[in-house]
């Protein structure tokens, strides 16, 4: 199902997808629009202390048929963006993060061969009745005028996941096509037709019910380079993309009744490009959250990916204080960062924001190194949209 109810087809099973080049890709540049600022360290902060970015609407209310109560939605907004329309805000919030991020696009990088990715809604791009792609490129162009010769590349396509559209460009990267790529996505879903839409597929989280989605709004992009030109710009990496698996979901948000693989099969694949195992993976930067067919199908892949060294016959003992919690092992699962829970769900700058997460991670660790804290190595990015498609990306701090 796509996120507002309306189904989607399964992926061709036998499509074939370019494999990226063993080696590394540099992240040389980062920026980012959201609840928590334009900063990394704004943005980690806010995730690992749980700063809680969500409050009611009141500008939207809805009346269930059956009750004679209004239901208020609950919503994510970047405060500084004030009443904005919800194109203006998607716009604003895209040219912010655009902008940060040219500023570490090396001078020596001509924008003839800079390719610009961006994902987004189409309905926040549609002008007159019609999905308007050249609009929002002279717009960004005007802002940002370094990019008025750069290859613009807008992707609009709900069927795959965008790490599927980050895969595609990485192997033309990897070709030689492009010296550097900024690759991103911004949307805003602070808006009633949004919230409606949600409302009437019963996945709005609003007051007196227990889980939904929380309409959410952000921009982020990263710099990708190859490993040699980077060095030979002198532009220090943010981390290394080292793996990148991408695999079918037929049965996306339908791990109440149906079991998933998708997840597991990306993160594998991701695995296997970098020699890494499970076990190396010291942290994931994932979009949890809302609704419970997403912790369940992150259980099933937990399961596949990690599994538990407890059985449930000791966790019950556990509780029952028959063992102490002391005598059985710990679950071998990495921490998990949830940014949902700070910005809400960010549509089209879900992957983006989570790729912006796990790099604003490695700065952290990196400022608490000084303390004796250790600096994660690996991390994993799972995207796991409504799209019938699952990607897995590891980030390395070492090529090691």
């Amino acid at each position: 199902m796509g996120l507002f109810g309306k189904k989607l087809p399964a992926p061709a099973q036998t499509r074939a997808k370019p494999a990226p080049s063993p080696a590394p890709i540099a992240i040389t540049g980062l920026g980012l629009a959201c609840q928590a600022g334009d900063q990394p360290f704004e943005l980690i902060t806010s995730i690992l202390g749980q700063i809680n970015g969500v409050r009611l609407s009141n500008a939207f209310k809805f009346q269930p048929a059956d009750s004679s109560e209004v239901a208020l939605p609950r919503m994510a907004p970047v405060v500084k963006l004030g009443e904005l329309p919800d194109r203006d805000r998607m716009y604003k919030l895209m040219t912010d993060a655009i902008s940060n991020t040219t500023e570490k696009v090396p001078l020596g990088i001509n924008a003839e061969n800079l390719l610009l990715v961006i994902m987004v809604n189409p309905e926040l791009i549609t002008r007159f009745g019609k999905v308007d792609t050249q609009h929002l490129q002279s717009f960004v162009s005007k802002q940002v005028p370094r990019l008025e010769t750069a290859t613009f590349r807008i992707l609009l396509n709900a069927i795959a996941s965008s790490t599927s559209a980050l895969l595609t460009a990485l192997a033309e990267l990897n070709e030689g096509k492009w010296q550097a790529i900024v690759f991103g996505g911004a949307d805003s879903l602070i808006s009633i037709y949004t919230c409606q839409d949600l409302y009437q597929n019963n996945r709005l989280n609003v007051v007196g019910k227990r889980e939904g989605i929380v309409p959410g709004e952000a921009a982020a992009f990263v710099v990708l380079q190859s490993k040699e030109t980077a060095a030979s710009n002198a532009a220090p990496a943010l981390g290394y993309l080292r793996g990148l698996g991408v695999a079918a979901e037929p049965h996306a948000r339908d791990a109440d009744i149906e079991a998933t693989e998708g997840l597991s099969s990306a993160i594998t694949q991701a695995l296997a490009q970098t020699g890494l195992t499970a076990t190396d993976i010291q942290g994931i930067v994932h979009g949890l959250g809302a609704e419970t067919v997403q912790a369940l199908e992150w259980h099933q892949t937990t399961r596949q990916i990690w599994p538990r060294r407890v059985s449930e016959q000791q966790r019950m003992s556990v509780q029952m204080g028959e063992i102490e919690q002391a005598d059985i092992p710990d679950d071998p699962i990495p921490k998990i960062v949830l940014p949902y829970m700070t910005m809400g769900y960010v549509g089209a700058a879900a992957l983006p924001m989570q790729l912006a997460t796990a790099l604003a991670w490695i700065e952290y660790d990196a400022s608490q190194a000084r303390w004796g804290f250790p600096i994660r190595k690996h991390l994993l990015v799972c995207d796991t949209p409504d799209a019938p498609e699952r990607g897995a990306v590891i980030i390395s701090t070492t090529l090691v």
